[in-house]
């Protein structure tokens, strides 16, 4: 008897734990909110002529990608080729989505440096006035809930180039940190010639000591 109240009382456990009630929403959630006023914000929560369009454009994102955040699993973030940035810098741009509460409810964004941004940490970044579009996302958590967020950046005039860059979030993904280079191609005549970064990939290790947690490789 008490070993098949143990299984009813496991079954409930395991019910719970895939239902919405463990992970804050139990139906579909739309992660871009992209006709309200002040949906799309600057990473320092200020907005600037891109955000603005962005939060009303109802422009279209593909290529998306997410990630739950070891450290803190009710957040949750998200990346996507986002073209709303294309409405005021005339192309797209790597939109990063946050939510605190296990998707139930999103703040929209964009990775600091498009070319219309002239806040502090766009200026700041390395693709800031180097190339007109970015996207291909690819997000990684390490266990003390540092975000590392792949994209490239790239000119599509020819002759086309590309690089790989990495921005960091601290605090669960909360707050921007910086962006760096990871890997610069050369100029292409559109992939027949020079070096086109394309379709990357980031991991964070965050197991055991003996493998290096922390460590970020990007390919």
């Amino acid at each position: 008897m008490r070993s098949r109240w143990f299984l009813v009382a496991l079954a409930g456990l395991i019910a719970f734990a895939f239902s919405g009630a463990a992970y804050g929403s139990g139906a579909n959630v739309r992660v871009t909110r992209d006709a309200a006023a002040s949906s799309y914000l600057r990473y320092d929560g200020s907005s600037d002529a891109t955000t603005t369009a962005c939060s009303t454009g109802r422009r279209s994102q593909n290529e998306p990608t997410v990630a739950v955040d070891p450290h803190n699993t009710q957040v949750v973030v998200a990346g996507a080729n986002d073209y709303c940035a294309a409405i005021v810098n005339g192309d797209v741009w790597a939109g990063y989505y946050r939510s605190a509460d296990g998707g139930s409810s999103w703040q929209d964004s964009l990775v600091p440096g498009y070319p219309a941004d002239s806040s502090a940490a766009g200026l700041a970044s390395p693709v800031s006035g180097t190339c007109g579009a970015a996207g291909d996302p690819s997000q990684a958590f390490d266990r003390n809930g540092r975000l590392f967020y792949a994209f490239i950046c790239f000119n599509r005039s020819k002759p086309v180039n590309g690089g790989v860059f990495v921005a960091r979030y601290t605090n669960d993904g909360k707050a921007y940190d910086r962006t760096v280079l990871v890997k610069r191609g050369t100029p292409s005549g559109q992939f027949l010639t020079g070096l086109f970064q394309d379709k990357i990939n980031t991991g964070s290790r965050r197991t055991t000591p003996s493998c290096s947690p922390g460590r970020l490789t990007t390919a």
